[in-house]
């Protein structure tokens, strides 16, 4: 196994690699003067996972930065006392306050510590959106799926994975990870974003992981991103276990939705967890059309 320092050297080259397309309002760079950071919010710790500038998203600062940035960033987003809102279903759901950082710590360094306050009840085992942005009020968005958008999700899905070459048979097996129903702007129309996987167990053991948006257009939904992976046992990294995929690791799942650049419509944040950090990204709508706005990776600490 490579050592810690090799690790980190190797996360900050695939950071910039994966920096180096910038979509939509993306430029490269660390933390920025005047930006407003995005954190995920996990119980009592949150971690920066991008930055909006007038509506442009940019990334953010994570464990694999200079030290003297990290200390910089802390400083100024750290700050003891300082108040964030917490976010859920796309409205404000409680408070965050800042009482600690971790920027001495062996790993996670760019993580902050918070006491949460929360005035609208939510299943605290999720992550969140945290920010102080200020945001257009509108009604919290954000439930389980009803059985026949799930039957309906689960068809789109089945359809998707026959599409990447997964045999009828096996995709027929497919399993929920998560589903969930949201209403990203006054339209009302929901979206379903969900979590699949389906595990070839027998031979070289294999999983095949999909994300899938679907957008509702009358009774009906239809597949605006579909993102779909296949993972084999023998080609993951030593140490780490192929059941761990497409459900603890390598999945990519919803975070939540926010209108993070108030132009009416909510973004869609997702996590990727990986055995050294995450890789997050914001979907956003542009011309009724579905796209990555921003791709970014947070490096915690290596496997």
């Amino acid at each position: 196994m490579l050592g810690a320092m090799a690790h980190r050297l190797l996360a900050v080259l695939l950071s910039v690699v994966a920096l180096s397309a910038q979509p939509y309002g993306q430029v490269a760079g660390g933390s920025t003067a005047g930006a407003s950071p995005i954190f995920v919010l996990e119980e009592d710790r949150m971690w920066p996972v991008m930055q909006v500038d007038h509506g442009k998203f940019l990334p953010a600062i994570d464990g694999s930065a200079d030290v003297l940035d990290l200390v910089k960033f802390a400083d100024a987003a750290y700050r003891k006392g300082k108040k964030y809102d917490v976010f859920f279903g796309g409205a404000v759901a409680g408070s965050a306050v800042v009482i600690g950082d971790s920027r001495k710590a062996e790993c996670a360094q760019a993580q902050g510590q918070v006491k949460v306050s929360i005035a609208a009840p939510f299943n605290r085992s999720l992550r969140v959106i945290v920010t102080d942005i200020i945001t257009v009020k509108r009604p919290r968005s954000r439930r389980a799926a009803t059985p026949d958008e799930r039957a309906q999700a689960i068809r789109l899905a089945t359809t998707a994975y026959q599409a990447n070459g997964v045999a009828a048979a096996l995709a027929a097996k497919l399993q929920v990870v998560n589903l969930t129903a949201i209403e990203v702007d006054v339209s009302a129309k929901p979206l379903l974003v969900g979590t699949f996987v389906v595990k070839k167990t027998t031979g070289v053991e294999t999983r095949d992981q999909l994300f899938l948006i679907a957008e509702a257009g009358g009774d009906t939904f239809r597949q605006v991103i579909a993102n779909y992976v296949h993972t084999s046992a023998d080609k993951i990294l030593e140490g780490s276990d192929i059941d761990w995929v497409g459900v603890q690791v390598y999945a990519e799942k919803l975070i939540d939705h926010l209108d993070l650049d108030n132009d009416g419509i909510s973004e869609i944040l997702t996590e990727t967890a990986g055995l050294e950090g995450n890789n997050y990204t914001l979907y956003k709508r542009l011309d009724n059309r579905w796209t990555e706005a921003i791709k970014t990776s947070h490096y915690r600490c290596a496997f």
